[in-house]
């Protein structure tokens, strides 16, 4: 399945190109906000403008967990705390934890994929329909439901609770959907 088919569908060259144009952008930037890839690119004698082709990348010192470690918890940040969105975390087992944190995209999502407030949104719709299902299986098993509600209030009990489950379904697959249809339209993203 193609997401973009404009950048999915590039031919090897221009798709090499565009590689190495957001590499010199990702590479220019953390040379001058994150001190850490300043020191560890002087070290390793090459600096962003000396990258001039995908192969130069070989040159490059690659950052290791331990340096993640050794920079605990927002040394590697090449973004100010306060565009911070999101934060994920290792729980540290291995030693000290490492920490990643995500910045608003100019399109609106986090980089991290859903926002929060999505997916709270739609752990309580299904909260809510568990909720429901469970009171409506409770009351439908209890012998004296069986033995006086006629079939046609059963039935209608029955189309009542699973309309609420396709509610659920239709709301969840909207809450997922649609903000990806709404940036697509509004032109943020091919």
């Amino acid at each position: 399945m193609i997401y973009n088919e404009e950048f999915e569908t590039l031919p090897r060259e221009a798709l090499e190109a565009l590689q190495l144009k957001r590499l010199q952008q990702v590479a220019e930037r953390l040379y001058h906000t994150v001190g850490f890839y300043k020191k560890s690119f002087d070290q390793a004698g090459v600096s962003p403008n000396r990258l001039k082709s995908l192969d130069d990348l070989k040159r490059f010192p690659f950052t290791t967990k331990q340096d993640l470690r050794e920079n605990y918890p927002f040394g590697l940040f090449a973004a100010p705390m306060t565009s911070v969105v999101r934060l994920h975390a290792s729980s540290g087992t291995t030693g000290a934890s490492t920490v990643v944190g995500y910045i608003e995209s100019a399109s609106g999502v986090s980089a991290g994929g859903r926002t929060g407030l999505t997916a709270v949104v739609v752990g309580l719709l299904f909260l809510a329909t568990l909720f429901v299902a469970s009171e409506w299986v409770f009351i439908f098993t209890r012998p004296s439901f069986l033995q006086t509600v006629s079939f046609l209030e059963k039935t209608t009990a029955f189309l009542s609770m699973a309309g609420l489950l396709i509610l659920f379904c239709f709301l969840t697959l909207s809450l997922l959907l649609l903000p990806g249809w709404f940036i697509k339209k509004a032109g943020f993203r091919k």
